[in-house]
């Protein structure tokens, strides 16, 4: 529904915005999905979202971390760990520090799960100066 009012409203916009808009909408669609714990319903929005290659760098991160969330809950966490990796990877410390930082500490949270305690904690370190910085 979001991405139909997006679309609506922005009828007159040129396509990148109006891609953008639907991007975003898809986005805050999964997030609803996934807080009403409809994770497939989730997956696909992110999925989404996720599929035009023009959307931004950030929301490209936050989805790409948002959608490995929802994978856990759908019994994937091979891909979950694979798209919180990409983010950890990409993600600039510098001007993403905040979706680099939660991705951290994912990371960190699954290892510590696996028994990993010493890697665990190196994360949730890291994923803390990253929040430090990002206020």
């Amino acid at each position: 529904a979001s991405a139909a009012i997006h679309s609506a409203a922005l009828a007159g916009a040129d396509d990148a915005l109006r891609r953008l808009a639907r991007a975003h909408a898809l986005y805050a669609e999964g997030q609803a999905h996934f807080s009403a714990t409809r994770y497939a319903d989730a997956d696909r929005a992110f999925a989404a979202a996720l599929a035009d290659p023009a959307i931004p760098e950030v929301l490209r991160l936050w989805a790409s971390f948002s959608r490995g969330a929802v994978l856990v809950s759908l019994g994937n966490p091979a891909e979950r760990d694979r798209l919180v990796d990409a983010v950890i990877a990409r993600a600039d410390s510098t001007v993403y520090p905040a979706v680099l930082s939660r991705a951290r500490w994912a990371r960190g949270t699954v290892l510590l799960r696996d028994g990993s305690f010493e890697q665990a904690v190196e994360y949730f370190r890291a994923a803390q100066r990253g929040f430090a910085r990002a206020g």
